[in-house]
């Protein structure tokens, strides 16, 4: 019992240690993650700027593609090309495209009549593709996107999701944050529709984890694709960067062409950030626990390159720095009991003893409010649900369930499933 006593002192001290310094590598990160939305173009100068090509990647997206596209007509950018690219949909994912275009030309065509041309200076255009069959070897969205940027004419390329629905100012704010940071490229994180309970508990942690764990006030200096976070709903390049890149083409196999494509700039030495997009545009990610399971198990699989060992144990220290303060918490009264009904130990010893337990106590309650405090920080900032501070530890606790039902996973399975098509594991 003592030996236990002073090994849970110096994990407490251990934990308490690394909460403080994931503290303030958070606070860092949260002054670098800036607002693309404080980004304003003035309206003046908004006609005067060059094309820039929206490109929308769409399969199945039946549910979102109507939304999406009348979101980006009412842009406030003058000089806009909105290429969308049906990639072999199996749904009325095309009609609705064509729909849309139909209204939006009659109304076009309407507003000329009856407008003095000479101060309609208005020029977005849209445009329908029809994708071909995908490539051997090609993942469907990198072999999408591949397609739309050959059709584009922008010197601009902002590659958005289907399933987006962005405000007025959204691609002017992207543009005008590339053009006052200098960048080459950048990505912004979306505002997340949450309408279920397991949509609070997992997705809400992406972003979070992000500023928690990874040292985006690096920016440049980290290289890596688990260590390069991007955004595939909202990446903007300049044209000239991507094409001497090689665009989609050079990670035409991989999926999370987002993550990839911001290690592959930086690896390249091209400026690449990524920002805060609440207010610029929303997105709902998933909208089931299956849909859920999917995107967690091609994330972890694809960014870890198909192996396990290195995820599970990570996972396994996200629960040790975030979710066993929790338990650990209910365990004390319990070591208490033994402590206080042990025969073996001098009265003195128990004291001693006790005085130790009752530090851990502290420190473990220190760790507690720590991670409570950077939840409560993180949900203000956001504008999120208060009550998911108080269900951090299930938050933690789904994520890590779903971790051990991934890895328990059938060995003879070696694919993922994505939008109706399936990727080898193996590679």
């Amino acid at each position: 019992m003592e030996i236990l006593i002073r090994i849970l002192e110096l994990y407490n001290w251990l934990i308490l240690s690394v909460l403080a310094i994931l503290f303030i590598s958070f606070i860092i990160n949260l002054k670098y993650f800036k607002s693309v939305f404080s980004y304003k173009l003035n309206i003046i100068y908004i006609q005067t700027l060059p094309r820039v090509s929206v490109l929308v990647p769409a399969r199945n997206e039946e549910k979102n593609i109507e939304a999406c596209l009348r979101s980006l007509i009412a842009q406030d950018y003058m000089n806009l090309e909105i290429i969308v690219l049906d990639d072999n949909s199996t749904d009325n994912t095309s009609k609705i495209i064509h729909k849309v275009i139909q209204e939006y030309n009659n109304i076009n065509t309407i507003n000329q009549t009856f407008s003095d041309n000479s101060k309609d200076k208005r020029k977005i255009i849209l445009k329908y593709i029809k994708g071909e069959p995908l490539q051997e070897g090609w993942v469907g969205k990198n072999f999408a996107c591949y397609q739309l940027e050959k059709a584009a004419s922008g010197d601009y390329l902002l590659f958005t999701d289907a399933d987006t629905i962005h405000s007025p100012e959204s691609v002017s704010c992207g543009l005008q944050c590339l053009i006052s940071n200098n960048l080459d490229a950048l990505s912004v994180y979306p505002e997340i529709l949450m309408h279920t309970f397991f949509e609070r508990m997992v997705i809400s942690f992406m972003k979070f984890g992000i500023l928690l764990f990874l040292p985006i006030y690096l920016r440049s200096n980290i290289k890596k694709p688990i260590l390069s976070p991007a955004l595939g709903s909202y990446m903007l390049y300049k044209r000239n960067a991507y094409r001497a890149l090689g665009g989609h083409a050079m990670i035409y196999n991989k999926c999370l062409e987002d993550m990839n494509m911001a290690s592959l700039l930086k690896s390249k030495g091209y400026k690449f950030e990524i920002f805060d997009g609440f207010k610029t545009y929303k997105t709902r990610m998933y909208s089931n626990l299956e849909d859920i399971y999917k995107g967690f198990s091609r994330f972890i699989f694809t960014t870890f390159n198909y192996k396990k060992g290195l995820p599970l144990f990570l996972i396994f220290l996200l629960s040790i720095i975030l979710l066993f303060p929790f338990v650990l918490i209910l365990v004390y009264p319990v070591i208490n009991y033994f402590l206080v009904s042990s025969l073996s130990y001098a009265g003195s010893v128990i004291a001693g003893l006790h005085s130790i337990l009752y530090k851990s106590v502290l420190l473990n309650l220190f760790q507690i409010c720590l991670i409570l405090i950077m939840k409560t920080i993180y949900v203000s900032r956001f504008e999120g649900n208060i009550i998911d501070v108080l269900l951090h530890p299930v938050s933690i606790a789904t994520i890590l369930a779903m971790g051990i039902k991934l890895f328990s996973k059938d060995k003879k399975e070696t694919y993922i499933s994505w939008k109706g098509r399936k990727y080898s594991f193996i590679k």
